[in-house]
């Protein structure tokens, strides 16, 4: 596959992730936010392959490009880029850190004339990030942060020694550091569960991976399908968008919730839809938005289409 191939399907994560209902607390084909709509993450699908295009061939040399920026421009851009487009709030923070690595790792393994298998792109994804990453990098990071604001990072957190993405100096402070990219989402693995799969080589989004699978191979339906990936992630009770905003005890009541839909069959099954249908109204009524669940199915996603590359919906 050449870069533009890989883009694509790639990209595809973030369209079907979104298309996927009910998903209890995000926006789905049926349900828009007051500032994000359905359509914002069709739009940023598209800008999506454009920007991993880039991505993909950073991979190729990759060598080539020590200590320049590799990652973080292309975070940035694609934040950029996607909300200039739609004109509302941040639908693709989330997915674009898991995602850019993913599609330098293609780009790695690609060009080594090796094949695209899902153990060694996660393995890359991360390994070339913990090697390649520079502090321009993590300058672009803070960048994309601070022109988004999302409300789970606050000026108030305790970031320890590494700077708050607020504070007017980041740029000069992350250069005396000589913080990394690497370092910056190392740093944050305990409270930030995207920074957490980069690091670990996504094993989240593989396990999600694995799920989405076997869910498709006993011949439920693809709608079904996500949204039972995403109902499996929500049980694990690791979305750190709702730990930090809503605290840990409403966490393990909805991973106990979601575990419930799974146990009953999943959204495919009466019970399980009736009660899926039910928390989804819960969390929508109290604002309850599992954003970090929703990244990490779209990678789940993203990587079943890129390594299946045919027939994906109707295989």
């Amino acid at each position: 596959m050449n870069a533009s191939e890989v883009s694509l399907l790639l990209s595809l994560g973030i369209g079907l992730e979104v298309s996927a209902y009910p998903k209890p607390g995000n926006v789905h084909r049926l349900y828009d936010f007051h500032d994000i709509r359905f359509e914002d993450f069709i739009i940023t699908s598209h800008v999506f392959q454009k920007y991993l295009t880039t991505a993909v061939k950073r991979g190729f040399k990759i060598e080539k490009k020590r200590n320049k920026v590799i990652y973080g421009d292309v975070i940035y851009q694609i934040t950029k880029c996607s909300m200039e487009i739609h004109g509302g709030g941040n639908v693709c923070l989330g997915t674009s850190i898991l995602l850019v690595p993913i599609a330098v790792a293609c780009g790695y393994i690609i060009y080594r004339n090796k094949e695209l298998k899902v153990n060694n792109i996660l393995k890359y994804a991360s390994e070339l990030v913990r090697k390649y990453s520079t502090i321009a990098d993590a300058v672009y990071l803070y960048r994309a942060i601070r022109r988004i604001r999302p409300s789970y990072i606050r000026k108030s957190d305790d970031t320890g020694e590494f700077p708050n993405v607020y504070v007017k100096n980041y740029c000069k402070l992350l250069r005396e550091k000589k913080l990394r990219f690497w370092d910056v989402l190392k740093a944050s693995i305990k409270r930030d569960i995207i920074s957490f799969e980069v690091i670990n080589m996504y094993s989240n989004s593989m396990d999600a991976h694995n799920f989405l699978v076997n869910r498709l191979s006993s011949g439920i339906d693809w709608n079904n399908a996500v949204v039972d990936t995403y109902l499996y992630i929500l049980s694990k009770g690791i979305d750190t968008m709702v730990i930090r905003e809503h605290g840990e005890e409403k966490m393990k009541y909805i991973s106990k919730n979601a575990k419930e839909i799974l146990d009953l069959g999943g959204s495919s099954t009466n019970k399980g839809y009736e009660l899926l249908t039910k928390l989804d109204r819960e969390l929508r009524e109290k604002g309850i938005n599992p954003g970090s669940s929703a990244d990490i199915t779209a990678t789940a996603i993203s990587i079943y289409t890129l390594t299946h590359k045919k027939q994906i919906i109707h295989s």
